[in-house]
């Protein structure tokens, strides 16, 4: 699979032979990769900043590690995160989420006061955009007052909230990194897999609840405030000393974690 190496919005290189790549997109986070190679000579390429673009999905060049293994071959490793990483070099010194606003909306406005028309002109990225509003009707339903946050940790709490997804698009004909809020579609399809059907090859399930929690007690001012539902000895208390974001927060990052590892095939 050919990697394509980016400088800004310039066409550098591309790499088709490596050890190993991997990489994880996510809908409403934040995904990374990793890549290695053995004895890479041209050490210029792979740089900080640089974007690496695979099947039209952008990763930006973070952390690079150069070691001698044991046979004496030179190895490469190199770690990044996706394109909308770039969204951590803001902070948020304070910011309410508003019921009047729908959340695309107020996730369109985050970017248009920190990366495309601040009031300090040394915040200003040109080639940020955002896309055009797709008018998703979704607003909260409780005022929120946000403190001290990076852009990036902002918007994918909010997303958590509403369900909404977001992506950095990567033009670079155009020379523009465009964000998107995404909304999620219902992609289910009628393919049945059981082993009943002899199409499945391993299976394992995980269902953890070692952290899962379903109260939260924060404080509100001197007021100590409970969220959640929860009785008897179903409910998992948790107590934190932020407030009612970081409750929020704290749990969705709890919830029990039912997932399942197979190898399928038609």
């Amino acid at each position: 699979m050919r990697l394509e190496i980016f400088k800004e919005f310039e066409l550098i290189d591309m790499i088709y032979s490596y050890e190993s790549f991997e990489h994880t997109r996510k809908f409403a986070d934040c995904g990374e990769f990793s890549l290695k190679l053995n004895n890479f000579k041209d050490n210029n390429i792979l740089s900080p900043n640089n974007i690496i673009l695979i099947d039209n999905t952008p990763y930006i060049i973070e952390n690079i590690n150069r070691y001698k293994n044991a046979n004496k071959t030179i190895e490469t490793e190199v770690t990044g995160r996706s394109l909308k990483a770039i969204l951590d070099r803001r902070v948020i010194p304070n910011f309410t989420l508003n019921t009047n606003t729908t959340y695309e909306q107020q996730i369109y406005k985050l970017v248009q006061d920190n990366y495309i028309k601040p009031t300090d002109n040394n915040r200003k990225v040109d080639f940020i955009k955002n896309a055009n509003l797709k008018n998703i009707n979704l607003k909260p339903t409780q005022e929120i007052v946000y403190e001290n946050k990076y852009l990036l940790d902002l918007i994918i709490e909010i997303c958590k909230l509403c369900d909404l997804g977001f992506d950095m698009k990567y033009f670079p004909e155009e020379k523009q990194i465009v964000l998107e809020v995404l909304q999620g579609n219902d992609l289910t399809d009628d393919v049945v897999f059981s082993e009943q059907f002899n199409n499945i090859t391993d299976l394992e399930i995980y269902n953890q609840t070692k952290d899962y929690k379903n109260i939260c007690y924060y404080k509100n001012g001197e007021t100590v405030c409970v969220m959640g539902t929860g009785v008897g000895l179903d409910r998992r208390e948790h107590i934190i000393s932020g407030d009612m974001s970081e409750a929020i927060k704290q749990l969705e990052d709890r919830k029990e974690t039912l997932s399942i590892e197979m190898f399928c095939f038609k």
